[in-house]
């Protein structure tokens, strides 16, 4: 493993949870009681447009010869618990309620993927949260087989 390549993708892992989720906390900051199914249908077409541009846009900042997509699934989903639990701040739950304990067992909760599915239920931002997993994989597939067949010889 490159020493150097773990601080790219932090970044990369950043990026993608701020892109997907960024607009989901800020939706319900001008929401706050008044989500309803309209919201939930913008954040399933914007969601996935806001990290697919962001993921290209990292592509053509790192080059091709860097594998994007895989980072930032992993920070969507990494990081998706700790935004959704900002998001409902606003209306009441997440860290506006609860003792220091079990705000903080729901963190280190928020590190297990599953958990996240489960949050993004009743946040209204599932469908988005699959497509988004099912496109990037693909991405990912594709940005492997590029590598493999197109190896980048570094001097």
């Amino acid at each position: 493993m490159n020493r150097s390549a773990w601080p790219r993708r932090g970044k990369l892992l950043l990026l993608g949870a701020l892109s997907f989720w960024l607009l989901d906390v800020l939706l319900h900051a001008l929401e706050r009681y008044d989500f309803f199914g309209l919201d939930v249908w913008f954040l399933t077409a914007a969601m996935p447009m806001l990290f697919f541009a962001a993921h290209f846009g990292a592509k053509r900042f790192y080059g091709k010869s860097v594998l994007v997509a895989p980072w930032m699934l992993l920070g969507v989903w990494l990081l998706g618990n700790l935004f959704m639990m900002m998001g409902v701040s606003f209306s009441g739950g997440g860290f506006a309620v609860g003792p220091f304990r079990d705000i903080a067992v729901m963190l280190l909760l928020s590190l297990l993927p599953p958990s996240t599915f489960m949050l993004a239920t009743y946040d209204g931002s599932l469908f988005a949260l699959l497509l988004v997993t099912a496109l990037a994989v693909v991405l990912w597939i594709l940005e492997a087989a590029r590598r493999a067949y197109h190896p980048v010889v570094r001097v």
